[in-house]
């Protein structure tokens, strides 16, 4: 029983096999790979060891994110509502595909920089030259990932539902979108200590991914109480 499927442990993943802890539990990443031989255990310590180092990140770097953004005029607080009911999910799915169109820009314009970012590094210490990368590929890998989840949290959904078992699957996407925008929040936090010239776009991208996560909270406020299965202990 060790190694068993867990039924439905695919939908509310992050489809980013080589950083899950759980793939021993999946069987679309046998079918997937079953070509390959993978040691699942040996991922779970690195991974869950990256994520937590990204969260520490954030915590220590928030206070300084939030004066810079203060200054320069750029909200992170997100107290304000996008807006209200069924426009509010409007307005978080064209955020969410227009913060997945500029990453993907951003990416592309800033690749020479990331890539001198990255040689600088490789002189300091190469733990700070790994915890960037894996930051950068954080960042990129969960860009469209986001809206996509958006998406499918916000399908048939309605404003005056309430959590229960007929909106079961839009709750599990609303929380894993929502441990994607963390994720992705946190991958920033790190990216501003290393990229103090580039402060005005990571503020705005984490005012674009602050906004994003409290409007997935106030559309579903019972979403980070989800349990997945498998992942969120059963």
């Amino acid at each position: 029983m060790k190694n068993a499927h867990i039924p439905f442990i695919h939908n509310y993943c992050d489809r980013w096999c080589e950083r899950c802890t759980h793939t021993r539990f999946c069987k679309v990443f046998d079918i997937e790979e079953k070509q390959k031989e993978v040691n699942a255990d040996s991922f779970d310590v690195t991974n869950q060891a990256f994520w937590n180092y990204l969260s520490q990140t954030l915590q220590s770097a928030m206070e300084t994110l939030q004066a810079k953004a203060q200054e320069l005029g750029i909200d992170l607080s997100a107290d304000k509502p996008l807006q209200k009911a069924v426009s509010m999910n409007v307005a978080l799915e064209k955020l969410a595909k227009e913060y997945g169109i500029s990453i993907s820009k951003w990416l592309n314009t800033k690749n020479i920089l990331l890539q001198e970012q990255a040689k600088a590094l490789v002189l300091i210490e190469e733990e700070k030259l790994n915890n960037f990368a894996n930051a950068i590929e954080a960042i990129q890998w969960y860009g469209h990932f986001i809206g996509a989840k958006i998406h499918r949290a916000l399908l048939s959904f309605e404003s005056d539902n309430e959590a229960d078992d007929e909106n079961y699957d839009n709750l599990g996407s609303a929380k894993i979108a929502l441990i994607a925008i963390q994720r992705s929040i946190d991958a920033f936090a790190l990216l501003y200590n290393n990229l103090p010239e580039e402060e005005t776009d990571i503020l705005n991208f984490l005012s674009d991914l602050t906004k994003m996560k409290k409007g997935l909270e106030i559309q579903f406020p019972t979403a980070w109480q989800f349990v997945r299965p498998g992942f969120d202990g059963i």
